[in-house]
């Protein structure tokens, strides 16, 4: 799926036959080469990638919805709660595992990011949209760095797993009762 997400809004910013380009100059905009300047092409990338996984993050957030207990919201209109205290006091805090599971997903596939990156830029322009990944598939594939490029990514996937450890650990106390702990 990221290989075809990359062909597609790649098409899509094309300065040729892509809509958006195209979109710009019929509205008198300027003419923005989107995957040739560093700030516009990692803008790019990031629509591509929030396009690509809204609806995943989407669809957990709202299983996390529904099922909340409808009585804690009915107790709390009861005592005068409106919709940002409702939401702020009650939906927030349940529904917050579920956004931390999401953000870590998402994180952690972020630092493996390569198929939108090497179709959509290549890792340009100059090395503005060279994530980690990037980095290690050039040195391996392009300077034949194999051990040097198993090294780093192994290192990384060390460090995300260890990020990703302490940070569950850390919200597992969180969820705990207080006088359990």
């Amino acid at each position: 799926a990221p290989v075809v997400v990359g062909t597609v809004w790649s098409t899509l910013f094309d300065r040729t036959v892509g809509p958006i380009p195209y979109l710009f100059q019929v509205l008198r905009g300027p003419d923005i080469q989107w995957l040739a300047t560093p700030a516009t092409a990692m803008l790019a990338l990031l629509l591509a990638d929030a396009w690509e996984w809204a609806p995943l993050v989407g669809l957990l957030l709202f299983a996390a919805l529904q099922v909340l207990p409808r009585e804690q919201f009915e107790a709390a209109r009861v005592d005068g709660a409106a919709g940002w205290q409702l939401f702020r006091r009650i939906t927030l805090p349940q529904i917050a595992g579920m956004i931390i599971v999401a953000a870590g997903l998402r994180v952690m596939d972020a630092f493996l990011e390569l198929d939108k990156v090497f179709i959509m830029t290549g890792g340009g322009p100059g090395t503005s949209t060279q994530f980690i990944s990037m980095f290690v598939y050039k040195q391996a594939f392009q300077f034949y760095e194999l051990g040097y490029a198993s090294a780093v990514i192994t290192v990384v996937l060390a460090a995300l797993a260890l990020a990703y450890a302490m940070y569950l650990r850390g919200y597992g106390r969180a969820l705990r009762p207080a006088d359990s702990r």
